[in-house]
């Protein structure tokens, strides 16, 4: 089996079985359960335990149809969401890692350390990315510990950049600085109206992951994104106007777009928009 594509389905296997894990730490999070870590499994519905079968990632939900083998009550389609999501993100950050300029895999691998260290800090980065996106979308509520994993695990995102340290260093500061001003003066005047402090949390993380150019790309899509979305759901008649609803997907999501394509999408910016002008 060719090395690269067997390290590619390890890594997607690995990803869905941390999704996984996620959805059981989400879900006990928001209910302040006790033994958020170490738990049993249990079905939501009908409270009985279950078995490594019923716990595949991703296979269980499809084999099953999406119902509980024990009480036949339906199981939300956010549990293999999130599992899917997990592995493909696994996925890509491997690929992302493993085919950078300047990087040969097939010698690398077994001996580069920081090849791994990279892999690890970013992959800790997306599951702490995942628990904020999918307990605001379920709950409209962040529990604490997640953000506090979020802006921890994107402390050491200028290892990732390449730059030197103290190029990094003033990105960041910058980045922050952007961050502060514009999620600190929305809180401020709307009074906690407009968004969140949760919000803010994941705007702080997302300065210190992105360098400031790919901050404002991220907010820029964020808003984009919500707003395209929120439109299209209100003309469909699922929400009202005036209806709250969780930013911080949108957030996490901008986010993700702007660290694998935030190099091209500015250039691309850069060649062909500007020019016109």
């Amino acid at each position: 089996m060719n090395q690269l594509f067997f390290f590619n389905l390890v890594f997607f296997v690995l990803g869905t079985l941390f999704g996984s894990f996620l959805s059981v730490v989400i879900q006990r999070s928001l209910k302040k359960q006790k033994g958020i870590f170490f738990g049993k499994s249990i079905c939501p519905k009908c409270r009985h335990q279950l078995k490594l079968l019923d716990m595949l990632p991703i296979l269980s939900w499809i084999f099953k149809r999406g119902r509980c083998s024990y009480c036949g009550k339906t199981i939300s389609p956010l549990y293999p969401s999130l599992e899917l999501v997990s592995g493909l993100l696994f996925l890509t950050n491997f690929n992302m890692i493993a085919t950078a300029p300047g990087f040969d895999f097939y010698h690398g691998f077994n001996t580069d350390w920081i090849f791994w260290i990279k892999i690890i800090l970013l992959n800790l980065l997306i599951l702490s990315a995942l628990t904020v996106f999918f307990s605001d979308l379920q709950k409209k509520a962040i529990p604490n510990i997640f953000l506090y994993a979020l802006i921890i695990t994107a402390l050491p995102a200028f290892l990732l950049t390449g730059s030197p340290p103290w190029n990094a260093f003033v990105e960041r500061l910058i980045a922050l600085t952007i961050a502060l001003i514009f999620f600190g003066g929305q809180y401020l005047l709307s009074k906690g109206r407009w968004l969140g402090s949760g919000d803010i949390y994941v705007g702080a993380a997302l300065a210190l992951l992105l360098s400031w150019p790919k901050l404002l790309l991220a907010l820029l899509l964020s808003y984009l994104i919500g707003s395209l979305l929120m439109i299209a759901i209100m003309l469909a008649g699922k929400i009202k106007p005036g209806q709250t609803v969780p930013f911080a997907p949108f957030l996490i999501l901008g986010m993700l777009i702007a660290l694998y394509q935030g190099n091209q999408l500015i250039d691309w910016y850069l060649r062909e928009i500007l020019m016109i002008f």
